[in-house]
């Protein structure tokens, strides 16, 4: 765990950096539960709140990506990195992402 920090600890406090509905959501395992581990404290918010977009939705925001008037090129490869991870996300780890 980060920092020496039991899971405990850690995700003691984690709980206490949450808000809103990830707070409600929070509230609701640890009813069910008592202490809700670390890892599902990282991972249900993002299950639950995550927008899952459709994969050929992804595929083509991807290809028609530019880049806009304007934006740095930092901001830019930031947002190709996300739409790319995005439209491939359900590939094998090792699959090659070019085509031949």
């Amino acid at each position: 765990m980060m920092n020496n920090w039991s899971e405990a600890e850690s995700a003691d406090c984690l709980g206490w950096c949450l808000t809103g509905k990830a707070v409600d959501l929070y509230a609701v395992l640890a009813e069910r539960r008592g202490m809700v581990p670390y890892i599902d404290l990282m991972q249900r918010p993002q299950e639950r709140f995550s927008a899952r977009e459709v994969h050929a939705t992804a595929q083509g925001r991807f290809q028609v990506a530019h880049q806009e008037t304007g934006q740095s090129l930092d901001d830019w490869s930031d947002r190709v990195l996300t739409l790319a991870t995005k439209s491939v996300r359900d590939l094998p780890p090792h699959t090659p992402l070019s085509r031949q």
